[in-house]
């Protein structure tokens, strides 16, 4: 498992981020890019992305995006241990990966999608 959440510029309250928990078939550890998802012998492993919105307040009470994007090994496998599980049933369907790289030529890998439609804060 690898979390993306691209917050490299800066944010505004009210701003939305977008988190990508992305899980691989091939025995990888956790990083900072898509390349995390590769192992030697497997170059076009199959991907899975848990995907949530968050929108960014100034709230005390409001949602720890740490805690949320915290990850370890549970059963054997790393895991985003956090996941919103109160944002309705996730909207499913195929695609391949996103990114900037990918605006000129598709993508080669294949991934599965899972978007929650409720946006906490």
């Amino acid at each position: 498992m690898k979390l993306f959440a691209r917050v490299n510029t800066v944010r505004c309250i009210r701003d939305t981020i977008e988190a990508h928990y992305v899980h691989s078939t091939a025995e990888t550890k956790p990083g900072p890019t898509l390349g995390a998802c590769l192992n030697a012998a497997i170059k076009n492993p199959q991907l899975r992305v848990e995907t949530q919105v968050y929108v960014l307040v100034n709230n005390k009470n409001a949602l720890d995006f740490a805690m949320l994007t915290k990850h370890g090994v549970k059963n054997g496998y790393h895991q985003a241990l956090n996941i919103t599980k109160n944002t309705g049933t996730p909207v499913q369907y195929a695609g391949s990966t996103t990114g900037p790289g990918y605006n000129e030529k598709a993508s080669p890998f294949q991934v599965s999608w899972s978007v929650r439609p409720k946006v906490p804060r």
